[in-house]
């Protein structure tokens, strides 16, 4: 499969609430280009709105890692989000801080 496909059918997916499979196609475009931060940051917000946070953290380190300075920002920022849902209130605080002052 493309991947561009994968990715577009993804989105049609998250914009009808099918969240398990759009994390399944972002999934498999991930496994195809593994070095495209979005495929990674997409599946973390479908997993986001599964409230599968931990889940949706490793896909965001994941997007971290491999990005660039703007893609890291947008990762980091909904890796607060993640850590906040999970009650690590000081880490999120931390975290989404960092966002907060680079973003300045």
């Amino acid at each position: 499969p493309r991947v561009d496909a994968l990715y577009g059918r993804g989105n049609a997916y998250e914009l009808m609430e099918m969240h398990e499979a759009a994390v399944t196609d972002y999934a498999a475009a991930s496994k195809l280009e593994p070095l495209t931060p979005q495929l990674y940051k997409s599946r973390g917000n479908a997993l986001l709105a599964m409230d599968r946070y931990e889940e949706a953290m490793v896909a965001y380190r994941h997007a971290m890692a491999i990005s660039d300075m703007d893609d890291d920002l947008d990762a980091k920022e909904a890796y607060g989000r993640c850590l906040f849902e999970l009650c690590e209130h000081e880490a999120s605080e931390r975290v989404l801080s960092e966002v907060i002052a680079f973003d300045r």
